[in-house]
């Protein structure tokens, strides 16, 4: 015996939800977390842009150096346009060791657009100034520094890399 059609329960909803925050869809924009990656073996150390959070190696330097590091993402695949605030959280230590005197930190955070051979400053910012004094202990500080950068709305074609 075959069932009445006009019985039959009827639906047009897909099985599969799709959740979106509803800010991202109403302004058109979206948001992407990124950790600063240092990986290293007895050949090479390379600096990545990455979703995940992965532990690796520290970062130091002494005194009165200045680090240069290009954190790089991969490559855009198609065009996007990248813009916004964006907020870098950087973790830092200072200690002098058993000697007196004192040291300072100020970190300068630069976005940039890598198209393979030309680097374009696309924005900045700068810390404030960090400082640790020390009479003659071993002592340190720690501490984060968390920087908003505006960012210009910026065209990134396939290929270009957000550095």
């Amino acid at each position: 015996m075959a069932l009445d059609p006009k019985l039959q329960k009827f639906t047009t909803a897909s099985p599969v939800l799709s959740n979106f925050n509803y800010t991202d869809i109403a302004d058109g924009t979206g948001v992407s977390v990124f950790f600063l990656h240092k990986t290293t073996t007895s050949i090479t150390t390379s600096y990545k842009l990455g979703t995940q959070v992965l532990y690796g190696a520290t970062r130091s330097t002494s005194i009165s150096e200045t680090l240069d590091d290009d954190y790089d993402l991969t490559a855009f695949n198609i065009p996007r346009t990248v813009e916004g605030t964006g907020l870098i959280e950087i973790p830092w230590g200072l200690s002098i060791g058993g000697a007196s005197g004192t040291v300072t930190l100020t970190i300068t955070a630069t976005l940039r657009k890598w198209d393979g051979t030309t680097e374009t400053d696309i924005a900045s910012v700068i810390s404030p100034t960090a400082s640790q004094v020390n009479t003659g202990a071993d002592t340190g500080a720690v501490g984060f520094f968390t920087l908003p950068i505006v960012i210009p709305a910026t065209v990134f074609s396939s290929g270009d890399v957000l550095r």
